[in-house]
């Protein structure tokens, strides 16, 4: 393990929803008549077939495509292929289901949304990624679920401000969800399990909104993890396999508590970096290139 340029201490430790109903009300044109309401309720639709597009209407319930009013259901063992725009209340991927986003498509969000057991597929292409874009809180939990991600980005409008949390259950207990692969996540993210970068030509990037938790923050398999936004809080940096994976840290981080874990690998940071977490050596390298003041096992010096 090396460490060069850095300023680090001489010991090191190793070690089902509720519906919504929507009502409108709309005065009269007419003198003396009264005012009426209208009520649009979100209906629940539930994708009926095997393996299907989002589009045609006979693959759903109700014989119709979902719109920004409808909570939508993806079974167990279904696959359900978005491959236009698309756009949904909320949805729940049940048990072995996966939403596919491909190449060029997008999916909104509207609501608060859970995703518990199944999987979120964003399929891209060169020139044509596959794009979540979330206008609210979308929160994914249980075990072995999660965001693959291929020419992904997750976004969200330019009037919002939600929070993509990934939330892990307490204990030893089974594999946590992650988002895995390559792409762009561009909203605040509260990561309390795994964010790997693990595709060999193309960079995950954290940019945009700034990203926080406990969990973890990974290269593997060759991959690169690329930081271009504020990270806060006590997730840990790790680089376990894969000789030529890579955490590259462009933006100045003063305020982490997690761990550097290098069992290979190469972790570069361009500007100031301070961890109070301890260093795990390996057989990997961190390196400082720039002059200004950084630390690992303490915090940031006062007033730097």
């Amino acid at each position: 393990m090396s460490v060069r340029h850095a300023r680090v201490p001489a010991t090191m430790t190793l070690v089902a929803a509720p519906r919504l109903t929507i009502v409108k009300r709309r005065a009269a044109a007419a003198l003396g008549c009264l005012t009426f309401a209208s009520a649009a309720v979100a209906q629940t639709l539930q994708f009926q077939v095997a393996d299907g597009a989002w589009h045609e209407k006979e693959n759903w319930s109700t014989q119709r495509v979902p719109d920004l009013e409808d909570d939508v259901i993806i079974p167990v063992g279904a696959t359900c292929r978005i491959w236009d725009v698309a756009e949904c209340r909320s949805f729940d991927v049940r048990n072995s289901g996966v939403l596919r986003v491909e190449a060029g498509a997008s999916l909104t969000i509207h609501a608060d949304s859970l995703l518990i057991i199944g999987t979120l597929q964003l399929a891209g292409a060169p020139g044509a990624p596959a794009t979540l874009i979330i206008a609210e809180d979308l929160t994914i939990s249980g075990k072995a679920t999660g965001i693959e991600m291929s020419y992904g980005r997750i976004t969200r409008p330019p009037d919002r401000d939600p929070i993509l949390s990934f939330v892990r259950a307490p204990g030893p207990g089974p594999t946590p969800p992650r988002i895995y692969g390559d792409g762009e996540i561009r909203v605040r993210l509260d990561n309390h399990a795994w964010v790997w970068a693990t595709d060999a030509q193309r960079p995950l990037v954290l940019a945009g909104k700034p990203k926080s938790g406990s969990g973890e923050w990974q290269a593997r398999d060759g991959g690169m993890l690329l930081v271009k936004c504020d990270v806060t809080g006590e997730a840990d940096w790790r680089i376990h396999q894969g000789d030529a994976s890579r955490i590259w840290v462009r933006r100045a981080l003063s305020n982490l508590t997690g761990r550097i874990e290098l069992l290979t690998g190469t972790m570069l940071i361009d500007q100031q970096f301070c961890t109070s977490g301890p260093l795990l050596a390996g057989a990997g390298v961190l390196r400082f290139r720039s002059r200004e003041i950084s630390s690992v096992g303490q915090p940031c010096p006062p007033g730097e």
